[in-house]
């Protein structure tokens, strides 16, 4: 999934089956001598570079602000992961959404934190994205990552479509993304993850943990 975010899943078992349910192993992440065939994370720039890099009414903005696009509260913090890792967590409210992998680099102004956690972050002249491949795409002006290309980055199916605007990031936001439902069902369906007590393979803690 191209989305760094925790989600805890809790599995129920009827106690007489005498079986408990062990989560499908990581596929991805960063590989370790234990771990050596993990795969790299899912690049959220290469999932939405097909979209539109304009789409109009697509994506939250403030034309009417003196103060622009971006309130003082959003630039409060970094809000652009890197193009070729998975994006921050898609979140319900499209005036929080994070930046489009596309747009310049933010580099922290000043910071305050033992003091109400206040910090500052601009925009830079930068554009990590470009280093290597020239050919992708530039934002002049940066911009939130639009409804269409959170329902991607969340693995909602192409065709997914809803009324209104701000309504649709609210449903992508709060959903689970359905590929890593799918995977977790599947396991269950399928028995595979399910092993008898006696034979259980992971400490219960360790089972949460995978789940994160």
């Amino acid at each position: 999934m191209p989305q760094a975010r925790k989600r805890l899943f809790i599995v129920g078992v009827r106690k007489d089956l005498g079986q408990v349910f062990n989560f499908p192993e990581e596929t991805h992440g960063k590989a370790t001598p234990k771990q050596p065939y993990l795969l790299p994370y899912t690049s959220h720039g290469e999932v939405i570079k097909d979209l539109p890099l304009w789409p109009v009414g697509e994506f939250y903005e403030r034309p009417h602000d003196p103060d622009g696009h971006m309130s003082w509260y959003y630039m409060s913090r970094n809000r652009k992961a890197p193009w070729d890792g998975p994006s921050y967590t898609i979140v319900a409210n499209w005036r929080h959404v994070t930046l489009h992998p596309a747009s310049p680099v933010m580099k922290l102004v000043w910071s305050n934190l033992a003091d109400g956690w206040k910090q500052k972050w601009d925009f830079s002249d930068e554009y990590e994205h470009t280093r290597n491949h020239p050919e992708r795409p530039v934002l002049q002006t940066p911009r939130r990552l639009s409804w269409r290309e959170c329902a991607r980055i969340q693995t909602f199916p192409k065709g997914f479509e809803r009324r209104g605007v701000e309504s649709k990031f609210k449903q992508i936001g709060n959903a689970v993304p359905p590929l890593l439902a799918k995977v977790v069902l599947e396991h269950l369906i399928s028995g595979k993850g399910l092993v008898s007590v006696r034979t259980e393979r992971r400490p219960m803690a360790e089972q949460l943990a995978l789940a994160l």
